[in-house]
């Protein structure tokens, strides 16, 4: 899977924000805050374009969704080896409608979801 999300839109007002919809029991509080960051990747349902909406995030499984939003905040931290890596990593077929976890540039992604190779791009 290949993501491109837009790391200067991952802000700490951007973490205030997502952080006061979950303590307002909006359940759809992290599928907005990706949805609010995240340009493109390149899921797709029964062969057609899944976009990256709020809507479509939210239909995700929540250990998806939560992983895809540690991913995403992990992700836009530059590394110290930040000029020195690819600006993308190889991905394999994208897979059909569930996005599985990305592996970031900035080092191993240590969440419970399956691995796959993927590429997540910060623009």
């Amino acid at each position: 899977m290949v993501i491109t999300f837009d790391a200067n839109q991952v802000t700490p007002a951007w973490l205030n924000q997502a952080n006061d919809r979950v303590q307002e029991t909006d359940m759809l509080a992290l599928a907005k805050a990706l949805a609010a960051v995240i340009e493109e990747w390149d899921v797709t349902k029964d062969g057609q374009p899944f976009e990256p909406s709020a809507p479509n995030i939210a239909l995700l499984s929540f250990p998806v969704v939560n992983g895809l939003f540690e991913v995403v905040c992990r992700s836009a931290v530059p590394s110290s080896e930040e000029g020195n890596a690819s600006a993308d990593i190889s991905a394999s077929a994208s897979t059909d409608y569930m996005p599985q976890p990305v592996s970031p540039q900035n080092g191993p992604d240590t969440s419970r979801l399956p691995p796959v190779s993927e590429s997540l791009s910060p623009r």
